[in-house]
């Protein structure tokens, strides 16, 4: 939101706007007053969440010289700017939108606004960016939310038990690809009401989602633990599975693709082994190309129906370095840690090419998929900066740019 006031003059302007609303700027200041020296005031109010939906914005003008001003038999006056905001009905988690679920392998999506969606205040899961929310109740065990929509890079879908609770997952699904990219809800109990947000990067302003749930048609194979893990010494990666049950089961089929834009190919298909369910696994020796892997298991019924598993990410980034890109962005850059960094007790460290340290990422507050990190730093000016990565037996420093 922008306005202006038609004088010039030069003096301090100090702000305030009543308890209740959460503002996190006023013309890019953060303390309380702006500087104008022979200058109209412009400012841009930068609105986090707040209630209610108007609010009253108060300038005091503390001015030495006042050319023209709204009272100019003085040099300090105050005036009142009053904004009526609009808020998407599920802006927030009381508000949730109940979706409708589908059973089948498809879905028709519903287009949600995220026009004047406020940012929610951060938790485990992150924070919201644009994010909205919804609730379904569970009819499977597994169920499908189908993503039409994204930023060209990740959307985060974090599951709640309810509003204000612990989040159950939280984990990014990319949606730069062709459309669907599909979100796999685990461990659900059939009957039960959920909740789920819905979120982009901060650089997604603007964008609407559009997403739709379904849920399996007597999905005939009852899917374990999957995993994928790096095997360095043997320059391998392990695949690991198995399943509970396997009723009218044909076959599963591994697919793989190489890096985050990369296409889903197939790489072997095996045959269902037990109506009773079996243990599965599987090395995949070609790890020469990309140093980022990903995988998901096609199930296949009898009558040909499909099936997808979550997807695994697997980096094969030595335990002595790690990776981040592009190293030329407009603020979003990827960083690639070795497996066994993952979860573990490390931190990024960014400082401006002068040596100025200006902010640090701990690990658990990025969000990432396996090995794969996000840093969203959308709020740094332009410019080159160094990110230096401290961990155990870890201590690296990359250059990047940031042009937006």
């Amino acid at each position: 939101m922008t306005a202006t006031f038609n004088c010039s003059f030069n003096g301090l302007i100090f702000f305030s706007w009543p308890s209740g609303v959460d503002i996190s700027e006023v013309g890019g200041s953060t303390d309380g007053f702006i500087s104008v020296v022979n200058g109209s005031f412009q400012f841009i109010l930068v609105v986090d969440d707040m209630t209610p939906n108007s609010f009253n914005l108060t300038f005091d003008i503390i001015s030495s010289d006042n050319f023209g001003c709204a009272n100019p038999s003085t040099d300090d006056f105050s005036t009142t700017y009053t904004h009526n905001c609009v808020f998407p009905d599920n802006n927030n988690c009381t508000g949730a939108i109940t979706l409708g679920v589908t059973v089948g392998s498809t879905c028709t999506p519903s287009v949600f606004s995220t026009t004047g969606a406020t940012n929610s205040a951060g938790d485990a899961c992150g924070t919201g960016y644009n994010d909205l929310w919804y609730d379904f109740t569970a009819i499977n065990t597994t169920m499908y939310l189908s993503i039409y929509s994204g930023p060209g890079a990740f959307t985060y879908v974090g599951l709640y038990p309810s509003c204000g609770g612990t989040y159950i997952s939280c984990t990014g699904v990319y949606t730069g690809g062709p459309p669907p990219a599909t979100y796999t809800l685990n461990s659900l109990s059939v009957g039960t009401q959920y909740k789920l947000r819905v979120k982009f990067l901060a650089s997604s302003t603007g964008t609407d989602q559009s997403i739709c749930l379904r849920a399996a048609a007597n999905l005939p194979v009852e899917l374990g633990n999957f995993s994928a893990k790096l095997l360095p010494n043997e320059r391998k990666i392990k695949l690991q599975w198995m399943t509970y049950s396997e009723v009218n089961f044909d076959k599963f089929v591994i697919q793989k693709k190489i890096g985050e834009n990369g296409k889903w190919y197939e790489i072997k298909e095996i045959s269902g082994k037990s109506a009773t369910g079996s243990d599965y696994e599987y090395e995949d020796n070609d790890i020469r190309v990309s140093d980022l892997y990903f995988y998901r298991l096609k199930l296949v019924d009898l009558d040909g129906s499909e099936e997808f598993s979550d997807e695994k990410v697997v980096s094969n980034v030595s335990s002595s370095r790690f990776k981040i890109y592009p190293t030329y962005s407009d603020g979003n850059f990827t960083l690639l840690v070795p497996e066994d960094q993952i979860q573990q007790n490390w931190k990024v460290i960014i400082t401006r090419i002068d040596g100025v340290s200006l902010r640090s990422l701990y690990e658990n507050e990025l969000n990432h998929i396996g090995a794969m990190y996000k840093m969203d730093l959308t709020n740094l000016e332009n410019g080159t900066y160094l990110i230096n990565m401290l961990g155990q037996g870890i201590n690296k420093t990359e250059k990047l740019v940031i042009q937006k």
